[in-house]
């Protein structure tokens, strides 16, 4: 698997140790982007967050615990035995899955606290979605708009460094600075 990426949205850039949560589940993903069939798009991403919202029933009766302190990192892996997608459209195919896993952690998954990132791999058996999560402790510190952590006190380079700059982000408000904005 490749290695994970930078976050740049705020969230939690790379997890440590082992995934609190492990659940997998047989469910079609297919992109959405491109899709012109808009009725059964609607009855494949319901089933996916059902069957997401099943399987993690299941593994916490069976023991399993969900993370109970963000911020919150998730791996979300596509298993296929057709051919493999673009990151674009893998995103699109894992839209509904992503959303069923913020619903079960109670956190918009548009929030800093809750970081997911993607992967796929062929194997034989038809489609299935691995959902690793970690949380609280394992997660790195929380990145700022600027793309700095807590950890990086006095050693951001503002708003001219980084991505975000190219954006157009508003100005960072963290006290990481000394308490002037990025």
């Amino acid at each position: 698997m490749r290695p994970w990426p930078r976050v740049w949205n705020g969230g939690p850039a790379e997890p440590t140790g082992a995934p609190a949560l492990v659940v997998e589940v047989e469910v079609e993903t297919r992109p959405e982007s491109n899709g012109r069939d808009r009725f059964a798009r609607g009855k494949r991403t319901q089933a996916a967050r059902q069957a997401i919202l099943d399987e993690v029933a299941v593994a916490l009766a069976q023991g399993q615990r969900l993370p109970e302190a963000g911020p919150w990192c998730v791996r979300l892996t596509r298993f296929t035995s057709a051919r493999l997608l673009d990151v674009g459209n893998l995103w699109s195919a894992l839209k509904a899955v992503e959303d069923a896993v913020a619903a079960v952690l109670q956190v918009d998954d548009g929030s800093p606290a809750f970081a997911a990132t993607v992967a796929q791999a062929k194997r034989p058996g038809g489609f299935a979605v691995r959902v690793e999560v970690w949380g609280g402790d394992a997660a790195p510190p929380m990145r700022h708009r600027c793309g700095c952590t807590d950890a990086d006190a006095g050693e951001c380079a503002g708003p001219g460094a980084g991505i975000r700059a190219s954006w157009g982000a508003a100005p960072c408000s963290c006290a990481c600075h000394g308490g002037s904005p990025c």
